[in-house]
């Protein structure tokens, strides 16, 4: 990767951060869309997930 300045370094370490937890999210998602497919409620989808309530419903009207 070459020389880093501590900015570019910096910069790079939250990048990969905030990818990270871009992913898990969509993850998460994609787990939510399931069980919504599989007719688990919202309340449990939730709890097993962690998103919160309105962001599965959201899903829910999508589908």
């Amino acid at each position: 990767m070459g020389l880093m300045s501590s900015y570019e370094r910096k910069g790079y370490m939250q990048g990969l951060s905030e990818g990270k937890i871009e992913g898990m999210t969509e993850g998460k998602v994609e787990v939510a869309s399931r069980m919504l497919e599989e007719g688990l409620s919202v309340e449990l989808i939730a709890k097993v997930t962690g998103l919160p309530g309105p962001d599965i419903e959201k899903l829910k009207v999508s589908h």
